[in-house]
């Protein structure tokens, strides 16, 4: 008796947005961050606010190089904290979805000063 059993092949495919959102939940956890900021543009003429982000995710063949731009809090090491950023979206965006990350740029765009008066 012969038997033909056909093989079925399944994809996941996730959106450059949701990686982007899991990446935007995991840096607003870490100290020093004080905020997402808007990442530094080659054509800032061009750039409308609506176009304008703070993650940007660019997949390719199953790799993902992710670049992030923030505000660090005055009273940390801005070195600390790009490094933290760094290995926690890395590790998170990997276990959460599977997708191996290869970078994660850090633009550090303004550090945020408290006044106390």
């Amino acid at each position: 008796m012969d038997t033909n059993k056909s093989k079925t092949q399944s994809s996941l495919n996730i959106s450059e947005e949701v990686v982007s959102i899991i990446a935007q939940n995991v840096i607003k956890e870490i100290d020093g961050v004080h905020s997402l900021s808007i990442l530094p543009s080659k054509y800032s003429v061009l750039t409308t606010p609506s176009v304008a982000k703070s993650v940007k995710i660019n997949l390719a063949s199953d790799t993902a190089q992710i670049d992030i731009a923030i505000v660090v809090d005055m009273n940390h090491k801005i070195k600390d904290v790009c490094e933290q950023v760094q290995v926690t979206v890395k590790d998170q965006v990997q276990n959460m979805t599977g997708i191996a990350v290869s970078k994660v740029n850090v633009y550090v765009t303004g550090v945020h000063v408290v006044n106390e008066q």
